[in-house]
């Protein structure tokens, strides 16, 4: 059975960026008869709240997009990505690291965004302590492979684009990149839809589900609604929240960017047939990147 999922950070209330990855999500999972699941992503409690995720929900109700069985939240299930972070795969692959993100970010002052990390605690077999990160270990050259529904088979070595990749911090959480695997894992997703700008996150997952010797999710990278900068939108990037006063016109042009050519009546109907129409003409196929 399909079963996809919607998994916001409820750092903030959904923008247009946002809300039309969760229509597209929602849309190939209802075309496929298929369960749509939401999780919140909050395992940064410092960036994170209660208030954010309920006003996420209440967004997506407002645009008729109904989730199947309770919501789920990371912050809640630190117990079982314990479990799996003593698991022999995860054990014999990692290492405790002392680097702080200063350090790395000053050995490496070309990177604008996420700097490669190189490695310089792989091999001194260091303590564990409270101060340390736990780093997922890269072969020499970590080649992965994704062939994804949208992008086609994309080829990247992460060990020349980001090297070992923190998986645990020392607060005791795990971060994103295995939280997500142990959770799409346990509740059966099959399919993963997700923004481009996720891609190299997918990379590590994939990495990450093939040691742990699970199931991969078919992943599909949708294009990134971008303004007038030509910037993703982003909270940092002060995208507006979503005007739920103009949802039907969203609904529409979210399915026009989605290159699904809904017919121009649509955007003065309710968000409910506008979404009956989605399902029943929904082709992933015509999504670009």
């Amino acid at each position: 059975m399909y079963v996809g999922r919607f998994a916001p950070t409820p750092s903030g209330p959904l923008h247009i960026g946002s809300i039309t990855t969760a229509i597209a999500s929602f849309c190939d999972a209802k075309k496929n008869s298929g369960k749509w699941l939401i999780r919140f992503d909050d395992l940064d409690q410092q960036r994170t709240n209660d208030a954010f995720a309920s006003d996420i929900l209440r967004t997506l109700e407002s645009f008729s997009l109904i989730w199947d069985d309770t919501p789920s939240y990371q912050s809640k299930r630190n117990s079982l990505y314990s479990e799996w972070l003593s698991s022999p795969a995860i054990l014999q692959n990692t290492y405790f690291c002392e680097c702080s993100r200063k350090t790395i970010k000053d050995n490496n002052p070309d990177f604008i965004d996420e700097p490669i990390y190189p490695g310089s605690c792989r091999d001194k077999n260091i303590d564990p302590k409270d101060s340390h990160n736990i780093r997922f270990k890269l072969r020499n050259s970590q080649v992965i492979t994704i062939n994804d529904l949208i992008l086609g088979e994309v080829n990247e070595n992460l060990s020349a684009t980001s090297g070992d990749f923190v998986i645990a911090k020392p607060n005791g959480y795990v971060t994103y990149h295995l939280a997500s695997v142990i959770d799409d894992h346990s509740y059966g997703v099959t399919h993963v839809m997700r923004g481009y700008d996720l891609l190299r996150s997918s990379l590590r997952q994939i990495l990450l589900q093939k040691n742990l010797g699970l199931t991969l999710p078919a992943y599909a990278h949708l294009p990134l609604v971008k303004n007038s900068f030509g910037q993703k939108l982003s909270k940092q990037n002060k995208a507006e929240p979503v005007d739920v006063r103009l949802k039907s016109l969203i609904f529409f042009e979210a399915l026009n960017f989605l290159g699904q050519n809904p017919p121009t009546y649509l955007k003065d109907e309710d968000v409910e047939s506008i979404k009956n129409w989605a399902i029943s003409n929904w082709q992933l196929e015509k999504v670009k990147a």
